[in-house]
């Protein structure tokens, strides 16, 4: 496979901290109750507003919402952040061995482009795409086709979206891709495999298995 398209959230990064202490401060100025900021650990991946809902952020709160999240996120949440082991050394060996490198992710791309700077990853990949602030435009499959037809290409089964989350795997299916689930994130096995992933990776290392497939 010579095109592979990276979630960030969970797949590069270890994200979780920051974003779970990001929901939870606007859950608290919003006077939501919930457990622990740690049960937040199911909303790393996926987009807010698909989490709203289900935390009971009312209807029509939705934009506040989100600028909560966002203002925590934008002056600390951001850093309680760490790049997997293994990650810049996969990507590397990946671009030695002819992969040209993209990330997709449902994170505003304004945040996403500043950590893959902060952690050196920006070198690796060819073009990447997230969100708006709004987040009007999030969903995988919608980025996917996206970053497709602003770098000229075909969709095929030989390019592989690669991320952790249920939304990773049904965003690749949606238009035409492999979808190769990642078990060091967030996400785990049942919850890839429900979704139909075509391969599961177990460690950053087992990503140079991609050059070989076609």
């Amino acid at each position: 496979m010579t095109h592979l398209f990276f979630d960030l959230d969970g797949t590069l990064t270890d994200s979780a901290e920051g974003i779970m202490r990001a929901y939870a401060y606007m859950m608290d100025a919003l006077s939501l109750p919930y457990g622990d900021y740690t049960d937040f650990r199911r909303v790393v991946g996926p987009p807010l507003f698909d989490c709203f809902p289900k935390d009971g952020v009312p209807q029509g709160k939705e934009e506040e919402a989100l600028r909560l999240f966002q203002s925590y996120y934008a002056e600390r949440g951001i850093w309680e952040n760490r790049v997997y082991d293994g990650i810049p050394e996969a990507l590397s060996r990946l671009r030695a061995g002819g992969a040209r490198l993209y990330v997709v992710t449902s994170k505003p791309e304004h945040f996403a482009k500043r950590i893959l700077e902060r952690f050196s990853l920006s070198p690796y990949f060819e073009d990447i795409i997230g969100a708006d602030m709004a987040e009007t435009l999030h969903k995988k499959e919608d980025l996917l086709r996206e970053i497709l037809m602003r770098n000229r290409l075909t969709p095929s089964r030989g390019m592989a979206m690669i991320g952790d989350r249920s939304y990773d795997v049904i965003g690749a299916h949606a238009v035409g891709l492999t979808a190769v689930g990642v078990l060091w994130g967030i996400g785990d096995g049942e919850e890839l495999k429900r979704a139909g992933a075509d391969l599961l990776l177990p460690s950053p290392a087992s990503l140079d298995i991609l050059l070989r497939k076609e």
